[in-house]
């Protein structure tokens, strides 16, 4: 289950919450895995973001998969080891190579950065947008395939 966060500030009341909201799904009969935190943190805000899921993981329960989505410049800048060091915390990244519904223009240039995670990750697309894998994209032990952002089509 997705959930699009725009603050980090929470209350108990929040997590109770989503936390119901999965059981609900799964007492349904729905096959859930886990809470993904679709949150945009900026680059200098990513250890402020990073306690914010530490939390999040000690309320949620250990059946639960933790996920987050990840912008691309995370990965250019030094603050790669900020998302590093969740490796006990978050289950994987979905790196979005998308704002909005386009393809960020220049998102070949901040591939190579990929190398240094250390923790699983997907590559987030948008459909119908532009994508070209690096050649050794496929030899990165952490990448675990892809994640397609579907998007409505215009009515004719």
């Amino acid at each position: 289950m997705v959930y699009r966060v725009y603050t980090l500030r929470w209350t108990p009341e929040i997590m109770s919450v989503i936390v119901s909201r999965l059981e609900q799904w799964r007492r349904s009969g729905n096959h859930v895995v886990g809470l993904q935190i679709d949150f945009d943190a900026k680059t200098k805000h990513l250890q402020e973001y990073a306690d914010f899921l530490r939390q999040i993981r000690t309320e949620l329960p250990e059946s639960y998969l933790l996920s987050i989505t990840g912008l691309l410049d995370w990965n250019s800048t030094g603050n790669i080891g900020v998302i590093n060091q969740l490796r006990d915390v978050i289950d994987e990244v979905a790196i979005q190579t998308y704002r909005g519904q386009k393809t960020i223009a220049n998102y070949q240039t901040y591939l190579p950065a990929l190398h240094r995670l250390t923790i699983p990750f997907k590559i987030g697309v948008v459909q119908h947008g532009e994508w070209q894998a690096p050649d050794d994209l496929e030899s990165i032990p952490w990448f675990k395939g892809y994640i397609v952002f579907l998007q409505n089509m215009p009515r004719s």
